[in-house]
């Protein structure tokens, strides 16, 4: 039986192997071993989403200390490459692009153990953004790179991966696909969201949007202009939180904040809504699962194919120019066809493990 030691840190990794982590323990020539980085570290947080979603107890737990990302990669490289030695795995996994994914990939590396990446191939091109570089390093040290798209799997062949059998490029769809088809039943409301409906869903963090007076003073007056007249539930991010209230910026009464959202209750916001407005990279996928129109605040996504079959829309950093959002949203309606899915059939996990169970 193969050993896969698997990486996890943040909130969507969790949801991501959750689903996969169901299919590994059901195959015969798999054995799996958890290690949370601790890069988003609350014991009841984190524990919740391992009950809920039913994932493996992890082997090793982290907790770091350090606000530094540099020393936050370096003490996970350290501490991953001690679990590596210890349980001797046959393959790490990693997922996405954050510095957790990151660590495992330079640990896997320096260890000489081969190093599979679920959602390889992402790219939004702008270098600026952190998680850009933790994606082209980790796709240059993988040996299994699993792609969720077409586009992702074309973007590596321009960077020369893929091009010859090692390391071996799959596009096996979205995990996050396979991840909502699974966990939807789990689906439910924040406090007094319920029976909304006919609501705009608002999430914001990135710095590029909350860190800027400007852009971020920009960003609310359209909200609540278009508060006036219609519904909007805004899920605060404590950084967003942080930044209204450091810059003097307020809500309008009509538009409803609550404290950040659980995956559960994102699902169903996502499902009751009309149409979302974030900067955030899964949720744009979550709103093209649920079939709804996603306003994308910033200038670039790594989710280029959302954006060329107009199921999201690009409205810049800070809104760009786009500050109507009554026009916005009334003259971008959502594609009537989309039996096509840029994504796969919500299979993910079976393709990644079958490969897994072929190669290793």
């Amino acid at each position: 039986m193969k050993k896969i030691l698997t990486v996890v840190g943040a909130r969507p990794q969790f949801i991501k192997a959750a689903a996969l982590s169901k299919e590994i323990q059901d195959s015969p020539k798999l054995r799996e071993f958890i290690i949370h980085t601790g890069q988003h570290y609350d014991a009841n947080m984190s524990q919740q989403f391992f009950d809920q979603l039913k994932i493996p107890k992890p082997t090793h737990v982290f907790k770091s200390n350090t606000f530094s990302s540099s020393s936050f990669i370096g003490e996970s490289v350290t501490k991953i490459g001690m679990a590596i030695t210890e349980l001797k795995p046959d393959c790490l996994l990693v997922f996405g692009d954050t510095y957790s994914t990151l660590a495992g990939a330079v640990a896997a590396n320096a260890h000489g153990v081969p190093l599979a990446h679920v959602e390889a191939g992402l790219r939004s091109f702008n270098r600026n953004m952190p998680e850009e570089h933790n994606r082209v390093v980790t796709d240059h040290l993988s040996d299994f790179l699993f792609c969720p798209s077409e586009v992702a799997t074309k973007n590596l062949l321009q960077e020369n991966i893929g091009k010859n059998k090692t390391p071996i490029v799959r596009n096996v769809g979205d995990i996050m696909f396979d991840a909502l088809k699974l966990f939807a039943p789990l689906a439910s409301p924040p406090e007094n969201i319920v029976d909304l409906d006919d609501f705009l869903l608002v999430t914001l963090h990135r710095p590029v949007n909350v860190d800027s007076k400007r852009n971020l003073s920009r960003i609310v007056d359209s909200i609540n202009l278009y508060a006036s007249h219609s519904k909007v539930v805004w899920p605060v991010h404590p950084r967003t939180r942080s930044r209204m209230q450091e810059f003097g910026i307020t809500t309008s009464p009509n538009v409803i904040t609550i404290p950040p959202a659980s995956y559960f209750q994102m699902l169903y916001l996502t499902a009751s809504c009309t149409a979302v407005m974030t900067d955030s990279g899964g949720l744009q996928k979550e709103a093209f699962f649920s079939g709804k129109k996603c306003f994308v605040v910033r200038n670039e996504t790594e989710w280029n194919e959302l954006v060329e079959i107009n199921a999201s829309k690009l409205i810049g950093d800070g809104m760009g120019k786009e500050q109507d959002l009554t026009l916005l949203l009334k003259h971008s309606e959502m594609p009537h066809v989309l039996s096509y899915s840029p994504y796969g059939k919500g299979e993910t996990r079976k393709s990644i493990v079958s490969e897994l169970e072929i190669q290793l």
